[in-house]
This record gives structure tokens, C-alpha cells and sequence, in this order.
């Protein structure tokens, strides 16, 4: 029922479970990557690449190959887990991200092919975010069979109002090139992995492990 004393009694009970709460940590924690990525990558074409003009088409491919990750995750996540297929992007993207960290701020490599890297680098975090929202927000949305429509209210509107928050500061830190993003996301997927972590398997998973 749509009424004020039921729904805060409902939203109380949702955020009071553990795994809700910190699966809504972990979706914010992904989200701000996203929108950091959405929101910074036409200033790197144009101010690091001078190749604003061909941004829309750049991005055409990248949406186009990162989007083979929701068919990849509609494979393993059945034979892997939620959980496990979450922490092994958020892994692999911390290594990816820690060695863009080092190439762009040290300038280890220039021109074409530090473009090259950035285009690669921006497919694996599209990537990660098909390997990962949508089976976090299946994750909260667990427990929640009585509670669903609240409950997925609830994990979007506060996973986005918090992904905001992370993501604007690290916005901010733009000085034209991808290092402060590089920063940023590597931040970020550090600590959603250890929520991930606090987290832990299902008991069936644990028994594959």
C-alpha cells in the first residue's frame, strides 16, 4: 500500500539487512565509475587526443564490443555465482586500471598508442559494468521477495544519490588527461572488492570454492 508509515516501516527492514546494505555500497561504488567514465571521456578526446570529431564514433564502438559482456555474463554467472563473477571484474579492472595508472602518469607511452590503451581501457570498464550492476541489484534484491518493488526502489535510488557523491570529486580531479580517472576507478573498484569481501560467498558457493 502506498502509504508514508508503511513504506518507512519497509525501507527500515530493507536497509537493516546486511547483504542489502552492502550490495547498495557496492552498486554505488560501480555507478560512480560509470558516470565518471561518461562524464570525463569526451574532455580526454578532446583535450588529451584532440580527437573530439570522431568521439561519437569511437564511443559507437566501444558501446558496441563492451556490450558482449552481458552475453558472457548470462553464461558463467549460472556456473560461477553472482558474487564471484562481481569480484573477478572488480579484481581484473583493479589490475587494469593500476597499470594505466603507471603508464599515464609516468608517460611511458604517447601518441597512437596511449590512445590505443585509453579506447581498451574504456571498453573493460563498460565491460565491468555489464559484469556487474545488474547482478548486484539481483544480489540485494535477494532477500527482498516480499518487499521487491520497495526494495528495488530503494537500492536504485540510494545506490545513484551515492554513486553522485563518490563520482563528482573524482570529476573534479580532471586535468585533461586520463590519469586522475585512472585514479579514480582504481579507488573505487579497491573498495567496492573489499565490500565484496565483507560480503562473502552464499553457502552453496562456498562449497564449489
Amino acid at each position: 500500500p502506498f502509504r508514508f508509515g508503511t513504506i518507512l516501516r519497509g525501507t527500515i527492514e530493507i536497509l537493516s539487512m546486511r547483504q542489502v546494505s552492502l550490495v547498495i555500497a557496492a552498486q554505488a561504488f560501480a555507478f560512480a565509475i560509470l558516470f565518471t567514465t561518461l562524464s570525463t571521456s569526451q574532455l580526454v578526446f578532446a583535450q588529451s587526443f584532440d580527437a573530439a570529431d570522431s568521439f561519437p564514433y569511437w564511443y559507437a564502438v566501444i558501446a558496441v564490443v563492451s556490450g558482449t559482456a552481458s552475453f558472457l555474463n548470462a553464461k558463467i554467472v549460472v556456473r560461477m555465482g553472482m558474487r564471484r563473477v562481481i569480484t573477478l571484474a572488480f579484481r581484473t579492472q583493479i589490475a587494469i586500471s593500476a597499470a594505466v595508472c603507471v603508464i599515464t602518469y609516468f608517460d611511458l607511452i604517447l601518441g597512437t598508442a596511449l590512445f590505443a590503451l585509453y579506447i581498451l581501457w574504456l571498453i573493460t570498464l563498460f565491460a565491468m559494468a555489464g559484469l556487474t550492476l545488474g547482478n548486484l541489484n539481483a544480489l540485494g534484491m535477494e532477500p527482498l521477495g516480499h518487499l521487491a518493488g520497495l526494495g528495488a526502489s530503494v537500492i536504485g535510488s540510494i545506490a545513484t544519490v551515492g554513486a553522485v557523491i563518490v563520482a563528482i570529486p573524482i570529476g573534479l580531479t580532471f586535468d585533461g588527461t586520463p590519469t586522475p580517472l585512472a585514479i579514480g576507478v582504481l579507488v573505487a573498484c579497491v573498495i567496492a572488492l573489499g565490500i565484496m569481501t565483507l560480503l562473502g560467498p552464499t553457502p552453496k558457493e562456498q562449497d564449489t570454492l
